[in-house]
C-alpha cells in the first residue's frame, strides 16, 4: 500500500538559477532575500537567523498540580534543538492524550536543564531536578524518552544545552547545588531517571533506548532496579533478560500526525525537490563532493534541492556548512534551484522530508520520518558509517536488502546508486506495508505493556489503540 501524497513553507532562502555565493549578482539577490525573509519569517512564525534563546529557563512550579494524584513526567534530551528528540516527547504525549486519556494538567516536560522550547514547536521543559524538589506529596511516574543516551553524562548534557543557548542556563542551573540537582549533574547515563531523586518514585519506563550493546554493568544493575518497562531499539543488553526489541517511537508519526504535519507543509508550494541534510563535521573536502553528487541527482531528475538542519543545537547541523554546499550545488550546476530551508520549528522540519522527492540525510531521525511517510530515502555518507542508523535500516527499514547495503556504500556512489535503482526498490521505498508493520511492532511490544503498568498502578482504564490505517 502507498503512502498518501500529503502535499507541498516558505522558510526558505533561494539560491536563483545563475547565483552563486561568489557572484556579485548573486549577492544583491542574497541581500534582497534577506530583507524580504525577515518579513516572510514574521508570518510563519519563524525566528530571525541569529536569535539563540528560545525562552527563560526557570525552576519548575507547580501551577494546577493539586488536580492530578500523580504527575508523569516525560524526560528526555529536549532542551536543545534536535528534532528527533523533540519528536519523541511529543509522540508519547499524544498517546497518553489521545489513546489513554491523560490531562495535558497531568503530564510534565523535562530535561537535566529548563528551557522554554515553544519557540521550536516544542514545550516548555522544566529540569528534572526543579521537578523532584516541587512535587513531594504526590507520586511521579516518569519516562525515559529514550535515544542514543546510556553513554550521556549529565556533565555533558548540561554541557550541551548551555553551549546552544550561552550562559544565563549555565548560571541557573549551575549555581543550583541543592542533593538532586547536583546528583542529576553528576550522574552517568542521565538521561535513565532514578527514583532515588524523588520522594514518592511511582512507575519508572525506559522507552526506544539506543546504544543497548554499550550498556556497563552499572547501568543495566540501574535499570534491572528501577525500570519497570525497558525498550531497546537496536540491541538489549545480555544482562536484562527482560528488555523488549522495539522501534523508535518516532515511527508513529504519520498515524499520530499526517494531519498537523500537512497543515505545516501548506506553505511549501508544488515544486518537487531532493531534501538534504548532513551533520556539521562533513570536512570541506566531504562537501564539496557531496554537492557533486547531489548536482548530478538534481539534474537528471529535474528536481529542486532543498537544504535544511535536523538539529541546530551546539555540535549539531549549521547554516554556515549549508550555505557552504549550496553555494557549491550551484556552482557545479547553475540551473538547479537551490533553497535554504532556516525554519527551525520541528513540525516545518518533519513536513520539509515528508514532502520530498528523495531524502539524503545523515540524521537517524530523519530517516525514521522518511521512513514513516514513504519517501524515498538514502544515506548520506559524509564521513564513517552511524552503527545506529545502520542498525534502524538493518532491523526495521528493511524490506529490501537493498536498503542496508546502500546505507554502507561511499559517498562517490550517491548518485549511481539513485540513477540505477531497481524499479521494485522504489515501489518498497513508496509502500507503507513495513512502516505500519513496524508501527503495529512498537504499539504491541513497547506501548501496551507500559502503559498497562500505568492503568494497574492509578487504577486507570485501559489504552485503546486505534488501527493504523484509521483517520486522525
Amino acid at each position: 500500500m502507498a503512502c498518501s501524497s500529503l502535499w507541498d513553507h516558505s522558510g526558505f532562502e533561494h539560491w536563483p538559477e545563475g547565483g552563486s555565493p561568489r557572484s556579485g549578482m548573486f549577492f544583491l539577490q542574497r541581500c534582497a532575500l534577506v530583507l524580504l525573509s525577515l518579513g516572510v519569517r514574521r508570518v510563519f512564525g519563524q525566528a530571525p537567523k541569529h536569535h539563540r534563546e528560545p525562552g527563560p529557563q526557570h525552576a519548575f512550579r507547580p501551577g494546577n498540580s493539586s488536580r492530578a494524584n500523580s504527575r508523569i513526567v516525560l524526560y528526555g534530551a529536549q532542551a536543545r534543538h534536535n528534532f528527533g528528540d523533540n519528536l519523541m516527547a511529543e509522540v508519547i504525549r499524544e498517546v497518553l492524550v489521545r489513546w489513554c486519556g491523560y490531562a495535558e494538567h497531568e503530564i510534565l516536560f523535562a530535561d537535566i536543564v529548563g528551557q522554554d522550547m515553544r519557540l521550536f514547536g516544542g514545550r516548555e521543559v522544566h529540569s528534572i531536578a526543579s521537578i523532584a524538589n516541587t512535587i513531594t506529596q504526590q507520586r511521579v511516574d516518569v519516562i525515559s524518552l529514550g535515544g542514543e543516551v546510556l553513554g550521556c553524562t549529565g556533565e555533558f548534557a548540561v554541557k550541551m544545552i548551555v553551549s546552544t543557548w550561552g550562559t544565563r542556563a549555565a548560571k541557573l542551573e549551575l549555581g543550583r547545588d541543592d542533593a538532586r540537582h547536583v546528583a542529576v549533574r553528576r550522574a552517568d547515563g542521565a538521561y535513565i531517571a532514578r527514583k532515588a531523586w524523588f520522594a514518592k518514585p511511582g512507575v519508572f519506563i525506559v522507552n526506544s533506548v539506543g546504544g543497548g550493546g554499550q550498556a556497563t554493568e552499572e547501568m543495566q544493575s540501574l535499570l534491572r532496579d528501577d525500570s519497570g518497562f525497558m525498550a531497546f531499539r537496536d540491541t538489549v543488553p545480555p544482562g536484562l533478560p527482560h528488555g523488549t526489541l522495539a522501534p523508535d517511537s518516532v515511527v508513529l508519526l504519520r498515524k499520530l500526525f499526517s494531519h498537523r504535519i500537512a497543515l505545516a507543509g501548506d506553505a511549501l508550494g508544488s515544486k518537487q525537490y531532493v531534501a538534504v541534510q548532513f551533520h556539521q563535521h562533513a570536512t570541506p573536502e566531504r562537501r564539496e563532493l557531496l554537492a557533486a553528487q547531489i548536482a548530478t541527482i538534481a539534474r537528471h531528475d529535474h528536481l529542486d534541492v532543498v537544504l535544511f538542519r535536523a538539529g541546530a543545537a551546539w555540535d549539531h547541523d549549521t547554516l554556515e556548512s549549508l550555505e557552504h554546499v549550496a553555494g557549491l550545488i550551484t556552482d557545479f550546476e547553475p540551473t538547479i534551484v537551490v533553497q535554504l530551508f532556516q525554519d527551525l520549528n520541528i513540525w516545518s522540519i518533519v513536513a520539509v522530508v515528508a514532502r520530498a522527492q528523495l531524502v539524503v540525510a545523515t540524521s537517524l531521525h530523519v530517516r525514521i520520518v522518511a521512513f514513516a511517510f514513504c519517501v524515498p530515502r538514502l544515506y548520506n555518507t559524509v564521513f564513517e558509517v552511524s552503527g545506529k542508523f545502520l542498525a534502524f535500516v538493518q532491523l526495521w527499514d528493511n524490506a529490501s536488502p537493498e536498503f542496508a547495503v546502500q546505507s554502507k556504500r561511499p559517498l562517490e556512489n550517491l548518485a549511481e546508486d539513485w540513477l540505477r535503482i531497481a524499479p521494485d526498490t522504489m515501489v518498497l521505498f513508496r509502500d507503507s506495508t513495513r512502516a505500519d508493520e513496524v508501527v503495529d511492532v512498537y504499539e504491541r511490544k513497547s506501548f501496551s505493556e507500559w502503559t498497562k503498568l500505568l492503568s494497574q498502578a492509578h487504577d486507570r482504564p485501559s489504552c485503546t489503540v486505534p488501527p493504523t490505517n484509521s483517520d486522525n
